[in-house]
């Protein structure tokens, strides 16, 4: 079990649907209805996010056209922005799925989380890092490229209170995604893999990219380390 649904709206500051809900198991989260397996929530996002944040996506889909698919597929509870009607399992309603949702979800489940977490980015290698850190560790990690941000807080709100370590890629495409997202993921370990003239049309230059990218260290714990390629420093930043 990866959640109780009382864990969750207790994560996300609202009632139970039901007390009799209070204990029931989650065993995953999913926002694709494509990939739903039985026991998950299923965050029903919209293609455009909350917070500040830009998406590429923009406006192209809404993740509530798809509650019913990711309940036939066994979802046990969804996350939605208003209460749905024909809906057969609990419903937990949010102002916003993506701030109020997904982003509290992966608060939570990073504040209870008392492994070593590694954040590392880079403008590239930075998912072949991950993968060579996370099995050198035998650690969960980002699957995929979910580095962004519903990505990253959907690895947190996946990743297993027990584990020892957690690898999480983090990356960006505007400006102060990095550093809310450093300062979602706390990380023990930030690691910058590399500097390049990447993103370009969103940050506007290299010296933009190396600032993004040593923001990685805002949200660096207490005593924490950050780890840089060499010949860049971040005296500077």
């Amino acid at each position: 079990m990866l959640w109780t649904l009382g864990e969750i709206c207790g994560a996300l500051g609202v009632a139970v649907p039901s007390e009799s809900d209070a204990g029931l198991a989650v065993t995953g989260v999913s926002i694709d209805s494509r990939t739903v397996v039985a026991g998950d929530v299923f965050v029903a996002l919209k293609g455009t996010p909350g917070g500040g944040f830009v998406s590429s996506f923009g406006s192209a889909g809404d993740g509530h056209d798809y509650v019913k698919m990711a309940i036939e597929k066994g979802t046990v509870a969804v996350i939605v922005d208003h209460e749905m009607a024909g809906v057969t399992v609990p419903q937990i309603v949010v102002p916003c799925t993506h701030m109020e949702g997904l982003w509290k979800l992966g608060e939570a489940a990073r504040t209870r989380f008392e492994g070593l977490v590694i954040g590392l980015t880079g403008s590239a290698g930075k998912s072949g890092t991950k993968e060579l850190l996370a099995a050198l560790l035998d650690a969960p990690a980002s699957v995929g490229s979910y580095n962004n941000f519903w990505g990253v807080p959907l690895t947190l709100a996946r990743l297993d209170p027990l584990a020892k370590f957690a690898v999480l890629e983090m990356g960006m495409n505007q400006v102060g995604e990095m550093a809310r997202l450093s300062a979602l993921v706390r990380p023990h370990v930030a690691v910058v893999v590399n500097v390049l003239p990447v993103h370009l049309e969103h940050i506007g230059s290299l010296e933009g990219i190396r600032q993004e990218k040593l923001s990685i260290a805002a949200g660096l714990v207490e005593e924490g380390l950050l780890v840089l390629p060499e010949g860049l420093s971040a005296q500077e930043s």
